[in-house]
């Protein structure tokens, strides 16, 4: 997101919550949309970029001056889905997961549907026959993914499915 402008000569800010900012490198032309309202992207080239705090100050030929820049801040900001599909032995981004099924040792649990996060660690949103469960997406956990197959394979501790399912409705007489 485009959280604030930065400097006289329409720079934007943007916000990057994971820190990686490898995609970067990789783009001529990104997209902005006012975040809550209808409406089209605005498409933009990317002249330059450079690092700061924790996230990018982006530069564009058609962003001039502060006001221009202003009037985009809390945009959101979008490039091509396909700056985030892994190669063998990269970081794998989480929405390449999204549909995999989902073990606990030979049992199924489900298809991730989405993911959260509880601040440390990323969590797989994974839709079971029932109920919607929370298990966290940590190396520690994780025996084998089989992208062919859109499978993953975990060893999970003892107690964590259990602790996602909902409490049984009591009716009373």
């Amino acid at each position: 997101m485009i959280s604030h402008a930065h400097g006289i000569l329409g720079e934007l800010f943007l916000f990057v919550p994971s820190q990686d900012f490898d995609f970067l490198k990789k783009i001529n032309i990104f997209s902005l949309k006012k975040s809550g309202l209808g409406g089209s992207h605005q498409i933009f080239d990317l002249r330059s970029f450079s690092l700061h705090k924790n996230g990018a100050i982006l530069r564009s030929p058609q962003i001039k001056n502060r006001n221009q820049a202003e009037d985009l801040v809390k945009s959101d900001f979008f490039v091509s889905a396909d700056l985030f599909i892994s190669k063998a032995n990269e970081r794998i981004y989480l929405d390449e997961l999204l549909g995999f099924q989902v073990y606990d040792r030979d049992q199924s649990l489900g298809s991730i549907s989405g993911f959260s996060s509880n601040g440390p660690q990323d969590l797989l949103l994974v839709q079971g026959a029932e109920d919607e469960m929370e298990i966290p997406f940590v190396e520690a956990f994780i025996r084998e993914i089989v992208f062919d197959q859109k499978i993953i394979k975990m060893e999970l501790p003892e107690g964590l499915t259990e602790i996602n399912l909902k409490p049984p409705i009591v009716k009373k007489k």
